[in-house]
């Protein structure tokens, strides 16, 4: 059995953390700015070796108007962030139309563009109901198939919380990516999440386990968060990185499974080394596609082999 690699982006800019002065401090930095010709080198890379990506978009992020992104239907407290991150915000933390332009030109015939929303609304948010965050991925998934012209099938959890993953389903069927198991979502203190950080340098990394929900929507597990900034102990969580990503290309040879890779593209911008070391991890899945023993795919194509 041949393996299977997917890589999936949450793509945002600041829109992920608007209710926290985080997105202020990037920008301050100029993480949204360095990550345009990151970004442009990615998508160059991309195209020169047609390598299927999925890229999980915040549609709010393709309005040049910020009159025109939708927030009636919002908690208050949530509207209020979303306001005000639209009034104070620099165009290159809040808007994506010149990234999404390069997409649309580049890997647009082999590449899938999701929806992560309209407004990066989640499910942990304080409050809010399965109908708001409902009607968030509705309006989402409007906004993008009326800009760039085909079908979205599939769907990335804000902040991989799927508390209302039955209400999304019973409303339209989606690929859905969901955490890992190992993952877990219960609050753990810091000595509990060391000791399971630590079990990662030799752990066998979670092939993506992909079964159909109770609705018919497809659910796609995730594998390895290829991310080691912010927090505590980033050297070693990078050298942790990077062990598991060189573990999984072997676990996939050797087992013939599906592995599922994301990350956010602005990580790629946070240091030179983090846009090195995802290079390196795709060239190596490059090379191994090109020798027939793995396959690059889509969160849509997946789910497709998956039913056929």
């Amino acid at each position: 059995m041949t393996a299977k690699l997917v890589i999936s982006f949450d793509f945002e800019l600041g829109w992920g953390v608007l209710d926290d002065p985080l997105w202020r401090r990037r920008e301050q930095d100029g993480l949204y700015q360095r990550m345009r010709p990151v970004l442009a080198d990615l998508f160059r890379f991309l195209n020169e070796r047609e390598l299927a990506t999925t890229w999980a978009t915040v549609s709010s992020m393709t309005f040049e108007d910020t009159n025109d992104v939708p927030v009636d239907h919002l908690p208050e407290s949530y509207r209020q962030h979303v306001q005000e991150f639209c009034r104070s915000a620099a165009w290159e933390t809040r808007c994506g139309t010149d990234l999404l332009d390069s997409w649309q030109q580049q890997l647009a015939p082999f590449s899938e563009l999701c929806s992560h929303t309209a407004t990066h609304l989640y499910a942990g948010y304080e409050g809010v109901t399965s109908e708001q965050y409902v009607k968030d991925v509705e309006l989402s998934i409007e906004r993008l198939e009326q800009q760039y012209g085909a079908p979205i099938e599939s769907l990335i959890f804000t902040r991989d919380q799927d508390d209302f993953r039955a209400e999304v389903s019973e409303k339209r069927v989606m690929n859905l990516r969901i955490g890992p198991q190992s993952y877990g979502k219960a609050s753990m203190g810091k000595l509990a999440r060391m000791m399971r950080g630590a079990t990662r340098f030799w752990q066998a990394i979670p092939a993506s386990v992909i079964r159909n929900g109770e609705h018919g929507e497809c659910l796609q597990s995730g594998s390895l968060y290829f991310n080691w900034s912010g927090g505590d102990f980033e050297y070693l969580k990078r050298q942790q990185v990077r062990t598991q990503a060189s573990r999984m290309l072997r676990q996939m040879q050797a087992d013939g499974g599906t592995y599922h890779v994301w990350l956010h593209p602005f990580n790629l911008a946070e240091t030179p080394q983090h846009q090195r070391a995802f290079r390196h991890f795709l060239e190596s899945a490059v090379r191994l596609r090109d020798a027939g023993g793995l396959e690059i795919l889509t969160m849509r194509d997946r789910s497709r082999r998956a039913s056929s």
